[in-house]
């Protein structure tokens, strides 16, 4: 059998091995914060979606404003970039703060697209690596 063929299953398992190590690295600061901080509701106060040219590439960078309600400190705002395209001016979102530093906040919906989404592609990869190796098995 092709050598090239049998390295696929292979290369598709270390692929799927550092997308699922490079999902798990993003979220874990996010599950480390959800034992740490107090949960709130936000509202959306402002998205806007800027343009701007990073090595003659022309990227859309999201940026919102949330406005959410602590028990010391009143209610506050941030402007944080999102990663999630969903996000519009009215809507309520979930906020994670720090009890001691309110500003230190974290926005869970928007901050784990990009770290669930690596895991769900290295989790794919991985399975069909090791569906690959089997069929080349068989054969």
């Amino acid at each position: 059998m092709n050598t090239r063929i049998r390295i696929i299953p292979w290369v598709m398992l270390v692929v799927g091995f550092i997308l699922l190590s490079a999902g798990v690295a993003e979220l874990y600061p996010l599950c480390r914060a959800a034992r740490n901080c107090h949960h709130t509701v936000g509202i959306v106060q402002r998205v806007e979606t800027k343009k701007s040219y990073r090595h003659r590439k022309p990227r859309y960078d999201t940026e919102m404003t949330v406005i959410y309600s602590t028990e010391k400190y009143g209610d506050l705002s941030v402007t944080r970039t999102t990663h999630w395209p969903f996000t519009r001016k009215g809507d309520e979102i979930s906020v994670w703060y720090h009890p001691e530093r309110p500003r230190e906040v974290h926005l869970p919906v928007s901050e784990g697209v990009f770290g669930g989404g690596l895991v769900v592609i290295g989790a794919l990869c991985i399975y069909g690596g090791c569906f690959f190796r089997k069929l080349l098995k068989t054969t």
